[in-house]
């Protein structure tokens, strides 16, 4: 675990540490987690804390057990992964809809930043990659102009940036997710909408099986 920045909100930041926790195995299920431990180990005060807990609560991944405090749910591992299949869903109807009304100009913008990642893959630089695949997501969401279906996305994708980095720790999986990405646009530049859909949900859905298996199955 790293230390806490101040770029987003702290609380977001620890929920997302707790959710790496979870996937990387560090934590597992029906483990103890507890507000001071964690306070120190991340270099925070106990509020942002407190609040991660609820934020993860509310996801299916921490349960309150009377007289034995917080543990991690032993459906930690189906609820991560139901998330994803509940983003993909959601993420399929924006590229479908985006299909329909995205400009040359949002596709151009949306393949230079393929080539920006591709680029960063070949270079070995993960940060920059990650970057660039949010940075794609969330050009596709915007694409559609469907500002409640973006804030519906936006409640379940903070998932999404814990799946990331760990999708993109091997050589293999990033060159997947990255032709993954090519067919997604080449569907959209070719407006068919369905084929679009299709090739998100597949790729997210793929992508979070992937990160389960690899995490859970060891």
């Amino acid at each position: 675990m790293k230390k806490i920045e101040m770029s987003v909100p702290m609380s977001a930041q620890v929920a997302d540490e707790i959710r790496k926790g979870i996937l990387s195995g560090e934590f597992r299920a029906g483990q103890k987690i507890s507000v001071n431990s964690l306070c120190k180990v991340l270099g925070v005060s106990a509020t942002p804390v407190k609040e991660a807990f609820k934020i993860l609560q509310a996801e299916g991944l921490l349960v309150v057990v009377p007289r034995s405090g917080t543990i991690i749910s032993s459906l930690a591992r189906d609820n991560l992964q139901n998330i994803e299949y509940i983003r993909a869903s959601l993420e399929g109807v924006a590229v479908y809809l985006a299909t329909k009304i995205i400009t040359d100009e949002q596709l151009e913008a949306l393949e230079q930043l393929l080539q920006k990642s591709t680029a960063a893959a070949e270079a070995g630089d993960i940060e920059t990659m990650a970057s660039c695949n949010t940075e794609f997501h969330k050009g596709l969401r915007h694409a559609s102009r469907n500002h409640y279906l973006i804030a519906l996305i936006n409640q379940v994708v903070s998932v999404e940036y814990s799946f990331r980095k760990s999708a993109l720790k091997t050589a293999d999986e990033r060159l997947q997710g990255m032709k993954e990405h090519y067919e997604i646009l080449k569907q959209m530049q070719a407006r068919d909408a369905d084929a679009a859909e299709q090739a998100i949900i597949r790729h997210i859905r793929r992508t979070a099986s992937h990160v389960i298996s690899e995490k859970f199955e060891k």
